[in-house]
């Protein structure tokens, strides 16, 4: 039995997994080994609540920087330790990213099943409870729309709403997304330096895999500096604008064998694994995916065979930095700039370069130069 099924039958509309917390009390096994699997883990709480047939899990893994923050993303999850397992890797990864670019924010992740207005309800009703604690925003399957409708019900309970990603008309930073791929772009361009010592993308080859709110603005600029893109997507529909644009579709199981300098995972995570690996003839792995290696110990495979890999959470902070700028000029009451944004996006280059640098002198992956990063300034 899954949790959300345990829940439903016994009328438990939330269930929170607290630190020093035990649910001995509860019989059922699958809350117990859910228990256990959260006692290994460094967060600090982890929320289950199911209202008017709406699904969601809220992770907050760290608070020591600030608020945590991070986005609502909407799947059709096979089973349900799929959602879980993505929610605390994302919720991790999200301390992390904010850690790595110096902002005063922690790490959380909410995800759900929602169908309609009335569940965006529901998640607004829970939100409210985290008090700011958690700060939402927009991911898969959320929209600008989406945030404006929660932000303007929690606005009517608390004077500073712990939502982001909304409209400019609301004073927000409407879609991040282009934020993440300017991160992203000036992240390739650190990494063609470093690993192919060239300064432009000329006769260069990358291999996009996703072409969505971020992998479409980022294939454009790739493909305005000359680049030769190859692009994939499950949606056939999703690849014509970069196609009209030059770019070349290849089918979703061939991106892995394309002949590329750059392979640019912009879709789902865990694409990069063992049997991938073998499959890419790339030098680097550079992309605004989260959670991109489907074990952190796949980052020794590429190092052996000699692949620079940008960690996931440090080239794509884009978004999450103009998310934290909205929250901070609303908190400030301020107008939100994305002048300040773009100024302070050029961190993100000079991280990859110190990380690069520290793998290199310690011989150790660039995933582990990251997280050790990251963990110094929590």
């Amino acid at each position: 039995m899954d949790v959300f099924d345990f829940m439903e039958k016994q009328g438990i509309p939330r269930l929170d997994f607290v630190r020093g917390f035990s649910s001995q009390h509860i019989s059922s096994p699958t809350i117990q080994n859910v228990q256990q699997a959260f006692k290994k883990t460094q967060h600090q709480t982890v929320t289950f609540a199911c209202k008017d047939n709406a699904r969601f899990i809220v992770a907050v893994h760290n608070t020591q920087r600030g608020p945590a923050l991070g986005g609502l993303r909407l799947y059709d999850y096979k089973q349900e330790t799929d959602a879980i397992n993505d929610v605390l890797r994302l919720s991790e990864g999200m301390t992390y990213k904010s850690a790595s670019v110096d902002l005063p924010f922690g790490g959380g992740k909410a995800i759900g099943w929602l169908n309609g207005k009335k569940n965006f309800e529901a998640f607004t009703e829970l939100l409210v409870t985290f008090a700011g604690r958690y700060i939402t925003g927009e991911d898969v399957g959320v929209g600008v729309r989406d945030m404006d409708f929660v932000y303007k019900r929690i606005k009517t309970v608390v004077p500073q709403p712990n939502v982001v990603g909304t409209s400019r008309k609301l004073g927000g930073c409407g879609d991040p997304s282009i934020a993440t791929a300017l991160g992203v772009f000036s992240g390739i361009k650190i990494c063609v330096q470093q690993k192919l010592k060239q300064t432009n993308f000329k006769n260069l080859t990358i291999a996009l895999q996703g072409a969505g709110k971020v992998g479409t603005p980022l294939g454009k600029m790739l493909l305005k500096t000359g680049a030769r893109v190859f692009v994939t997507s499950r949606k056939k529909s999703s690849t014509k604008t970069l196609e009209k644009l030059g770019a070349v579709r290849v089918e979703p199981d061939e991106i892995y064998t394309t002949h590329c300098d750059v392979f640019c995972p912009a879709a789902i995570g865990g694409v990069i694994n063992p049997i991938t690996i073998q499959q890419l003839s790339c030098s680097i792995i550079a992309g605004p995916a989260n959670n991109q290696l489907s074990d952190p110990n796949v980052s020794a495979l590429l190092k052996k065979k000699h692949v620079l890999y940008a960690p996931d959470f440090v080239i794509n902070a884009g978004g999450l930095i103009a998310a934290a700028h909205e929250y901070m000029a609303r908190s400030q009451h301020k107008k939100f700039s994305w002048q300040a944004v773009e100024r302070y996006l050029h961190v993100i280059p000079k991280n990859l370069e110190r990380i690069f640098t520290t793998a290199q002198h310690q011989g150790i992956s660039t995933a582990q130069a990251a997280v050790a990063f990251a963990k110094a300034r929590l």
